[in-house]
């Protein structure tokens, strides 16, 4: 019986290892892949047996890196490039309405420009990608601007084009093309052009040289006009601008860059410029400037006589170097009220037939305004009473010496504010200087413009007001004209003398 079960036992093991043997030879060779897979798909947690070998993957992996990204750069390179063509901005920017149907026919004979090479930086732009900038620019701004602050397309910049387009010769001396300009406006409005104010200026400006790409030269040396190699570094600017009489226009006609410039020199400088202007028959009236006494003395020269006793009528005008005509002299109006506003604050108190003149008024009514919070409808503020720093800037004095701060003083003298006891005078003299600054053609009283109605009451006005101008004196009982800041009194007399002689004139041949 035992030994019968030893029996099937040993047959079962047999049986069993020969099931085992034949399938270990129908799946020895998925098996042996699959071993493989796994070893290859498995991470590694040993160290390898030189850095080396790691070094040199990780440079193998980095040049893939590399050429991958420069493929992707390459692509959308040309995927961009292949979008922006010029017939597809024409196209956008027709369609944002940046451009009109016209503009975009005429900037169609620039389709076969290649819009990508505007980018290249170093490289200079050809004639036709000039050519485009510049009509896309002129007729198109908006879109000029889209393209070049959106887009990113490497356009000129406005300041470039204005450099190409800038075909006027700009250096100093006398603008041919101006006073050309002007003669050709002469003869179709000659009522409007014909007619013209000479006036003169003088600015400081920054020693400085440097290079002018457009001519080639060093520019910022003395230069006035005859094309002399000066060694001299320009410290001012002497430019001469005509302003029409009968209508709102002015226009630059020379200018030269100058250092000291004497009397005399500036004296042949005005000849040169009213030839020019009788050569193209325009008849200059009146030149206007400033209150300097280089200005004065160049007017002595001309031929004015400024320096006699002004007490009696001054010779406010010269004769014109070619027609031998008039030409009248007036000081800026706004320069007179810049010197008047620095006199009254170093003089005060002044001395006039109605009371003292004092600067002190006017710093209580910036005191009052500040403590009580309000404006008596005036614009005086701490910088108008303390301008030591400002004192070029001509708002400030014409807003000081304003009617509406000579109204403001005597309003607060009737409110019964003490310190404005005896204001009376220095509201009479601020409302003088400012009846005497008048360009607004629809002001009122005697700051209209002058005409044959209000001439007579004017004139009357004025003669007064010289005489008054006259009376002004220091504490000491010297007169204001015989003083350092004589300009600041005599500025306003030789504007009032020219305005006597000069407006009868003018009303005549109207």
């Amino acid at each position: 019986m035992l030994l019968c079960f030893l029996l099937e036992d040993l047959n079962l093991y047999l049986a069993y290892n020969l099931y085992i043997c034949i399938f270990w030879q129908n799946n020895r060779e998925p098996l042996e892949s699959l071993s493989r897979k796994r070893q290859a798909t498995d991470h590694l947690y040993s160290l390898p047996a030189c850095p080396k070998a790691i070094k040199a993957k990780l440079e193998k992996a980095s040049a893939r890196v590399r050429k991958l990204q420069r493929e992707k750069s390459n692509s959308l390179r040309r995927e961009k490039r292949a979008k922006m063509n010029m017939q597809a901005l024409l196209e956008e920017l027709k369609e944002k309405n940046l451009i009109n149907e016209e503009l975009k026919d005429n900037l169609e004979c620039y389709l076969d420009l290649l819009v990508h090479l505007l980018s290249r930086q170093g490289i200079e732009y050809t004639k036709a990608q000039r050519d485009f900038a510049l009509t896309l620019h002129l007729h198109g701004p908006k879109a000029y601007q889209y393209l070049r602050e959106t887009l990113h397309i490497h356009l000129p910049h406005p300041s470039s084009l204005q450099r190409w387009l800038s075909s006027l010769d700009a250096r100093p001396g006398l603008n041919k093309m101006m006073l050309d300009m002007l003669e050709r406006r002469r003869q179709e409005d000659e009522v409007k052009y014909g007619c013209v104010t000479l006036m003169l200026d003088a600015m400081s400006i920054k020693n400085h040289v440097q290079y002018d790409p457009q001519t080639q030269t060093m520019f910022g040396y003395v230069d006035m006009g005859d094309r002399l190699n000066e060694t001299d570094v320009a410290s001012d600017v002497h430019v001469f601008m005509v302003v029409g009489l009968q209508g709102y226009w002015k226009a630059p006609i020379v200018y030269y860059l100058t250092r000291s410039l004497t009397p005399q020199s500036q004296t042949a400088l005005v000849e040169h410029a009213l030839e020019e202007l009788h050569r193209r028959q325009i008849r200059v009236v009146c030149m206007t400037m400033d209150g300097h006494a280089s200005n004065v003395s160049m007017c002595t020269q001309l031929g004015c006589n400024l320096k006699a006793d002004p007490c009696e009528p001054l010779k406010t005008h010269f004769p014109h170097p070619v027609t031998r005509e008039d030409v009248f002299v007036m000081m800026d109006a706004c320069h007179m009220l810049k010197l008047t506003r620095n006199m009254l604050q170093a003089y005060s108190p002044i001395r006039s037939i109605t009371g003292s003149i004092n600067w002190k008024y006017i710093v209580h009514l910036n005191n009052v305004q500040k403590k009580s919070g309000l404006h008596a409808a005036n614009r005086v503020t701490d910088k108008h009473v303390n301008f030591a720093n400002q004192k070029m800037k001509v708002s400030l004095a014409d807003q000081t010496l304003s009617s509406s701060v000579a109204v403001a003083l005597r309003t607060l003298q009737e409110l019964g504010y003490a310190e404005f006891k005896d204001c009376e005078a220095t509201s009479e003299f601020i409302k003088i200087t400012d009846i005497l600054n008048s360009r607004n053609p629809r002001a009122k009283g005697f700051k209209t413009p002058l005409g044959f109605r209000n001439w007579t009451s004017t004139r009357e006005f004025l003669s007064k007001a010289r005489g008054y101008l006259l009376t002004l004196k220091m504490e000491d009982g010297k007169p204001l004209y015989r003083t350092k800041r004589f300009l600041s009194v005599l500025g306003f007399i030789i504007n009032i003398d020219t305005l006597m002689s000069m407006v009868p004139v003018l009303l005549e041949r109207q």
